[in-house]
């Protein structure tokens, strides 16, 4: 057999203030203006300046909704605390529920949808290399304001009667990924992400240059993605499952939005499961209505299916994703491999399936314990500095970070640090009336 199942079973300071109207009430915005707290909140760090017009030359998308010069805070990989609760997989997670885009112009998305299904064909080949214009984020187009909208409105239809007053974080898997790195020293990329608050939960957004990008030179992910899967075919121009997981993160309890490649079958148990949002009589549903410039149609279509039953698909990798499978709380992952004199062809390489058990779980947590300790303590640093200086930017350059003003050429450069900017348009994280449906009092 051309690729290989594995046994294991999955279980489970004197700044200055201005008060600023942030959604009906009176915030106060601490402005790091003079030299002496800049220091001491930046770490010492020379380049750390409130804003450089070279960056933001540089990196225009990152900056557009920052407010000039209202830097209220930034943090270097050293800079970062820790939590002293221990961060594990164990005590079981959630899934709240699911979802499919569909393929139209107004966005709309099945309820609960379904995954690719994991189909290997019988007989491996050569792909072509990937062309065109591939989804980066689909949410930065299909909700560009308020892209936690979807996950709320298909939550309407799965589990309307949860509410947020006792969530502590809504992310998405991508973000927790890309500041894990940070807090570890190993970020290179640049990022940023919008801050809201909404209570006690904050909403970290998701921004990216375009929602759609070229493929790699050579790479060959999304004709993987074709050759080893398919779609529902009940789910008419269905593209892009995402999943909503509830767990607690050291302390917190978090609310953790990914995307799925795929599902695979497994002969001792069925993947679907019952679900009150699956229907025998698929068709539009109700949604919440609101004021917000997009609504998310919902369709009542798909199957459920077990997260036990969920799988990652890398094209050319040999390396099970462990960090992105443990925050996905992903059992398997689908690796093809090729000799690199052979690229893409599959017939002289390999592709199998493998299963990370409880025990891997456990080993890459405990390998990586004191990032995600430091990942609690800057998430939680994150949501004090929302509460009180309202609506925010961050933004992390990575190694497009320039050197101090007057350093030379060459010289190295200080680690870059995550700042966080006042936002010039505070739009909130949902619109009102989803708001007033989820959160009491509101």
């Amino acid at each position: 057999m051309y690729f290989n199942w594995l046994t294991a079973r999955f279980r489970f300071s004197s700044p200055i203030s201005r008060a600023t109207a942030d959604s009906g009430t009176q915030t106060t915005v601490n402005i790091i203006q003079d030299r002496g707290t800049l220091d001491k909140l930046c770490g010492n760090a020379e380049n750390r300046a409130p804003y450089k017009e070279r960056e933001v030359r540089d990196h225009p998308w990152m900056f557009a909704n920052v407010t000039k010069n209202e830097l209220v805070r930034c943090l270097g990989p050293n800079d970062i605390g820790q939590t002293a609760k221990l961060v594990t997989y164990r005590g079981g997670y959630k899934v709240i529920c699911t979802y499919s885009w569909k393929q139209v112009e107004d966005p709309t998305i099945y309820v609960p949808g379904t995954p690719a299904r994991w189909t290997p064909p019988d007989t491996l080949r050569k792909l072509n290399p990937d062309e065109g214009r591939h989804w980066i984020d689909q949410h930065a187009t299909r909700a560009a304001v308020h892209q936690f909208e979807p996950l709320l409105q298909a939550l309407f239809v799965a589990n309307p009667e949860l509410r947020f007053d006792d969530i502590d974080i809504v992310i998405n898997r991508t973000t927790l990924l890309n500041l894990l790195k940070f807090v570890s020293k190993k970020s290179v990329q640049a990022f940023h992400f919008t801050l809201d608050l909404i209570g006690k939960t904050l909403f970290v957004g998701r921004k990216v240059a375009h929602a759609k990008g070229s493929p790699a030179e050579g790479s060959c992910g999304h004709n993987f993605e074709k050759e080893f899967t398919t779609e529902d075919p009940d789910l008419e121009h269905a593209e892009g499952h995402h999943r909503v997981l509830l767990y607690s993160f050291g302390g917190l309890r978090i609310i953790v939005r990914i995307e799925v490649d795929a599902y695979v079958e497994i002969d001792s148990e069925p993947a679907s499961t019952s679900d009150p949002s699956a229907s025998s009589e698929n068709g539009p549903t109700q949604n919440i209505a609101h004021s917000g410039p997009y609504r998310t149609t919902v369709i009542k279509g798909g199957r459920t299916i077990s997260q036990e039953n969920i799988m990652e698909l890398k094209s050319n990798q040999t390396q099970v994703p462990k960090d992105q499978m443990w925050f996905g709380r992903t059992p398997y992952c689908g690796l093809g491999s090729f000799p690199q004199k052979h690229p893409r062809d599959y017939a002289k390489g390999k592709v199998e399936v493998k299963q990370m058990s409880m025990g891997d779980f456990e080993t890459w947590e405990k390998e990586n314990q004191l990032g995600l300790q430091k990942l609690v303590w800057l998430l939680e640093e994150l949501r004090n500095v929302t509460k009180e200086n309202g609506a925010a930017i961050a933004v992390f350059l990575g190694k497009d970070e320039p050197r101090p003003e007057g350093a030379a050429e060459g010289s190295k450069k200080p680690d870059p640090s995550l700042r966080v900017y006042t936002a010039k348009d505070k739009v909130g994280a949902l619109p009102d009336e989803i708001v007033e449906k989820f959160w009491s009092g509101k």
